[in-house]
């Protein structure tokens, strides 16, 4: 059986788009700031309110996503801030 979860993203505004898909969906959301974590030395201080992971569950629907962490000398691209994982899983014999 094949599962697809959608993996989005946003520049700066992760949290309030997930917020928004939670309201909508519902089920369960998490999300780390990247100021909540070990990597916070690595970055700049205005990053660290940034998103390095969210993700929400409601049984079969899946969305993860996260904030561009990357310097402003390289911008997301419009059109490769999104990917599907594919997963599967082994069918019985």
């Amino acid at each position: 059986m094949l599962e697809t979860t959608p993996f989005v993203l946003f520049n700066g505004s992760c949290a309030e788009a997930m917020a928004f898909y939670h309201k909508c969906l519902g089920g369960e959301l998490s999300m780390t700031k990247l100021g909540d974590t070990l990597m916070k030395a690595q970055f700049p201080p205005d990053k660290h309110d940034r998103i390095i992971n969210a993700h929400i569950k409601n049984g079969a629907i899946e969305i993860s996503a996260t904030d561009w962490m990357a310097s402003p000398s390289f911008n997301p691209i419009e059109g490769n801030m999104s990917a599907i994982y594919v997963t599967g899983k082994p069918l019985a014999s």
